[in-house]
């Protein structure tokens, strides 16, 4: 149910961003300062804030190159090879599975390396063509809608920051235009947070029911108490934090720059995985390592510049 609630409303934000906002409100002298800033490979704006630039990167996509862990939502599909090492089951309805605490790959004759083979490219046309895209699109689109509504200099702080956005197009198109962008940004953060939390969930339970059998006797050989104890424990603190009374978007910006402590670990793992760890006859073409490479050096650089001035006083930027 969940997941036909997300299609929904992701559809539901592309259509009303591409279709119904942005035609309203983009002006061309965004529209070229975007262009520029396109093909300014490397430029920084001097002054510029890093938690607000590592924040962004980091939450469009948990900075492209960091969505190693949506593999577990390959795997609960049953796709590849997911279909034998079993699912986190639903708690509600949901029956209890048998979850490896090991991967599994097929043996590699020709008939399996062929049909990995056509697997892999599924996979490639999912993260390059369409995660990319998407995530492109929603990096972009609701920046090149602000900075065309909001005058420059504009503070944004506390919860005030949702209404900015709002109260200006408003201006525009009249009354329904605040509760239209109202809705489309409820709508981001919930399916935005409602995956992040799953996935962070999942990940350290795979974690965990992979590394340690005291764990998986706990849970009795059901992954769903381990997982959705996990889950609780993380809804609660995350309340916790959003009414503790720190800024929410000091919150989202210290989530948000996450990805890039995780690149220090996740890049370089999953590129000793592919080459010591899979048979050769299943390995990524290395020149796929370019990609999260790429990514790896721009996370540290971000990485090291968080470091630096929030713990030393040091600014490189």
């Amino acid at each position: 149910m969940l997941e036909i609630v997300m299609k929904v409303l992701t559809a539901f934000i592309v259509i009303a961003l591409l279709f119904i906002v942005l035609p309203l409100t983009i002006k061309m002298d965004v529209l070229r300062e975007f262009a520029v800033g396109l093909v300014s490979i490397g430029y920084i704006p001097p002054g510029v804030d890093i938690l607000l630039l590592g924040g962004f990167v980091g939450y469009v996509g948990s900075a492209m190159a960091h969505n190693w862990y949506n593999v577990v939502y390959y795997r609960d599909k049953g796709y590849g090879m997911g279909s034998v090492v079993g699912y986190i089951p639903s708690a509600i309805g949901g029956v209890k599975v048998f979850v490896s605490p090991i991967g599994k790959f097929p043996k590699p004759t020709p008939e399996n390396v062929a049909t990995v083979k056509k697997w892999m490219k599924l996979v490639t046309l999912d993260q390059m063509l369409i995660y990319f895209t998407f995530c492109t699109f929603a990096g972009t689109v609701p920046a090149l809608i602000a900075t065309s509504l909001l005058p420059r200099g504009t503070v944004l702080s506390g919860w005030g920051i949702a209404a900015h956005v709002s109260e200006a197009f408003a201006k525009i198109v009249g009354p329904w235009g605040f509760y239209l962008i109202a809705f489309i940004g409820l709508s981001i953060l919930f399916t935005t947070q409602l995956m992040l939390s799953d996935n962070l969930s999942r990940n350290i339970i795979e974690i965990l029911w992979s590394t340690s059998e005291g764990v998986r006797k706990w849970a009795k050989g059901d992954i769903r108490r381990l997982y959705y104890t996990l889950l609780v424990i993380y809804i609660v603190f995350a309340v916790t934090i959003i009414w503790s009374g720190m800024e929410p978007l000091l919150v989202l910006l210290i989530s948000a720059n996450v990805p890039h402590f995780m690149a220090f670990w996740a890049i370089p793992a999953l590129i000793y995985i592919n080459e010591k760890l899979l048979p050769k006859e299943y390995q990524s073409p290395r020149w796929m390592y370019v990609f999260p490479i790429i990514m790896f050096v721009f996370s540290a650089i971000i990485f090291v510049g968080l470091v630096l001035y929030y713990g030393f006083g040091i600014k490189i930027f």
